[in-house]
């Protein structure tokens, strides 16, 4: 067990962060080339230097769809890796949902108060990447190898359509939670009725 004195958490989401060595950093962005969105500062822990990092918004960059994850070391000195925080503290996944729902909530706003079709296609398109995302890092979302290249070479929005199908049809495989949070996403982006904006942002609730 490693002593660390700190107790620093993620401005996203609230969750306590992760310290991965500054070597293994360097090796994941070789391997997965993942897009941080929590990477701090390296600090100095015992002479090495470790990055912290949040295990739930960067999870996938953690090694979650790996069979062997990248170590971590937690705040309390143990060393470790996403699969095992993960089944320790399911919790993760429900705050990865949260912060997933209140995108979506945003995403739908925009959708439905702007008039310029530019804005609304964008927002569309983000809504369905997010939760393409989330589904692929969290769930049990079957996708085809020549999907997801398809993707990376044209980029997503290209392909928005074929995500939204792909969604539609497997919403009913996936746990109860998430398919609720692809069904609401659906009808809230897609409802009729002129008070479709207040009742989208109120489907999640």
């Amino acid at each position: 067990m490693i002593s660390i004195k700190t107790n620093e958490k993620c401005h996203h989401c609230g969750t306590s962060s992760v310290l991965v060595e500054s070597e293994v950093v360097i090796r994941i962005k070789e391997l997965l080339q993942p897009n941080f969105k929590t990477l701090g500062t390296s600090v100095a822990v015992h002479g090495n230097r470790y990055h912290p990092i949040c295990p739930s918004c960067d999870s996938y960059a953690l090694g979650l769809d790996l069979v062997e994850a990248f170590p971590v070391l937690t705040q309390s000195g143990k060393i470790t890796t996403i699969h095992d925080l993960m089944f320790m503290d399911s919790s993760l996944i429900d705050k990865k949902r949260q912060s997933l729902v209140t995108s979506l909530k945003e995403c739908i706003h925009r959708f439905h108060s702007s008039e310029e079709d530019a804005i609304w296609w964008a927002a569309e398109n983000e809504a369905l990447r997010l939760m393409f995302q989330y589904l692929m890092e969290s769930s049990a979302l079957s996708v085809t190898p020549e999907l997801l290249k398809a993707i990376e070479e044209d980029g997503f929005s290209d392909h928005a359509t074929s995500v939204a199908e792909l969604l539609e049809e497997q919403a009913n495989r996936l746990p109860d939670a998430d398919r609720r949070v692809v069904l609401d996403c659906f009808e809230a982006l897609w409802q009729g009725g002129e008070d479709r904006d207040s009742q989208s942002l109120n489907m999640f609730d």
